[in-house]
């Protein structure tokens, strides 16, 4: 399934899969991602499989995915890790 992604603001983002499309933010100090909720809407789209099945790969791919990585740079007035945006999401 393929995942379209929509920068809405440097820390939130929008995921398009199958037709269904989710939102999450990341931590914007860790790059770890809030993931999105599944819930049951008043028109009980989120009932059907191909909706349940694009959450899931949403989910999945942000799991994998963070933000932001790891390096091993820290900076030296700060005294705190230095973190790359990752190439998915540039």
């Amino acid at each position: 399934m393929n995942i379209q992604i929509t920068r809405i603001t440097p820390t939130k983002y929008s995921f398009k899969a199958d037709s269904f499309e989710f939102f999450a933010e990341a931590n914007a100090n860790s790059g770890a991602w809030i993931l999105p909720s599944y819930t049951q809407d008043q028109f009980g789209v989120m009932n059907d499989n191909r909706a349940r099945l694009a959450h899931g790969q949403v989910v999945q791919f942000l799991k994998k995915n963070p933000l932001y990585l790891k390096t091993n740079k820290i900076d030296a007035s700060t005294n705190k890790r230095i973190f790359n945006q990752n190439p998915a999401f540039k």
